[in-house]
């Protein structure tokens, strides 16, 4: 069997399907991608066991009777693509051995594909219970930042996703470890839901960063689930993931719906400052505190261990706080839902030195609204 594709697409796949495919595996038809063609489109799909991605890709054929499905090897693509210049590229698979050989300009590789009888595929999504079709500038800078605010821990492992809460006029996406929360409403109006009825899907923190390279090119993504799995596809890709079992924690319950106080500054300026005050921070408390002073926010941080601190003033735009009202914070926390504000300047909105603060853009009716809980010494 002979391939001809360019050595731009093939590569933009293979790194696709790396982002899938688990390394250091024990069985090495878990480390491949197996290609298989319908009609006169080509397709390879990569498989974790809780992940699966499938993506068109731009093979053509001169003799195309001579087609085999076969398992390529994942890592020996990428290693050999990664040092190539442009160009056609010929792929040569043996029928018997799968000897597998890349023909380009001056020289070859010569690797073992395998046979595609034992590999893994996921099960499919028989009857969606719920699905929706969202542009991908909203789902993708959403689903990034939902992502930030997760985290990795074995004993809740819901925490390691982003909910995806699909209702009858719009969706809102949210992600939170505990100490963070992001949530972010998108009204799109009624009727949205396409089949199925309202339901919160929780994608695994670990896709947000391969969403922009397996769907960059799509302008809209379609996401459908059931009662244990997720599929996101587009026109030239679909990616199916297994949801967490756990229930996802009521997000809405733990943010206030007024706040006696609030103060509106500069995010670069509050930016910059965290960051320079940080470096005298403790290291293992990481606690800066904000107390109100005048027209100005004061940010310091001390490190006893080491007799060391910081201290720096920031001036608001606007403010509706008492003289001297003081919070602390972990600034790892802090600044990193600061990221994910678009505006220019934030929200802050504060209860008391022991309740969490909320961050809001500084725009009419935000549909960002985020939590930072505080530390209370």
């Amino acid at each position: 069997m002979k391939l001809n594709v360019s050595k731009s697409e093939l590569k933009r796949v293979m790194n696709a399907m790396s982002k899938i495919v688990t390394k250091h595996n024990t069985l090495p038809i878990l480390s491949t991608c197996l290609l298989i063609r319908e009609g006169d489109v080509y397709t390879l799909t990569s498989s974790s066991g809780d992940q699966e991605l499938t993506m068109n890709v731009n093979f053509s054929m001169v003799v195309p009777k001579d087609f085999f499905p076969v398992c390529l090897p994942v890592a020996e693509f990428s290693s050999a693509l990664a040092t190539l210049p442009e160009q056609p590229l010929t792929i040569v698979v043996e029928e018997d051995s799968y000897n597998t050989i890349i023909e380009y300009q001056g020289g070859q590789f010569t690797f073992k594909s395998y046979s595609p009888v034992e590999f893994p595929l996921m099960r499919s999504i028989e009857k969606a219970t719920c699905a929706i079709t969202l542009p991908m500038d909203v789902f993708l800078p959403c689903v990034k930042s939902a992502a930030i605010c997760t985290n990795k821990d074995a004993l809740r492992p819901i925490f390691g996703n982003v909910a995806i809460d699909v209702k009858q006029d719009g969706v809102t996406f949210a992600g939170t470890d505990g100490h963070v929360l992001y949530k972010f409403d998108y009204h799109h109006g009624v009727p949205f839901i396409k089949e199925g009825t309202e339901q919160l899907n929780p994608l695994p923190a670990s896709v947000a960063n391969s969403i922009d390279i397996i769907f960059g090119d799509s302008n809209v993504i379609n996401v459908s689930a059931d009662s244990s799995t997720m599929k996101l596809s587009s026109s030239n890709a679909t990616l199916a993931v297994r949801m967490c079992e756990q229930r996802y924690p009521n997000y809405n319950s733990v943010i206030r719906k007024e706040s006696p106080y609030h103060v509106t500054i500069p995010v670069r300026d509050l930016l910059q400052t965290i960051k320079r005050i940080s470096v005298m921070a403790s290291e293992s408390s990481q606690i800066i505190r904000i107390q109100k002073e005048g027209e100005q926010l004061v940010l310091s941080a001390i490190d006893p261990d080491f007799s060391r601190g910081s201290k720096e003033s920031v001036a608001f735009t606007e403010a509706n706080i008492p003289e001297g009202f003081e919070i602390a914070f972990n600034h790892n926390n802090l600044s990193k839902l600061l990221t994910t504000i678009s505006t220019d300047n934030v929200r802050l909105e504060f209860e008391s030195s022991s309740a969490s603060i909320l961050l809001k853009e500084d725009a009419p009716n935000s549909a960002l609204t985020e939590m930072c809980m505080p530390i209370v010494a």
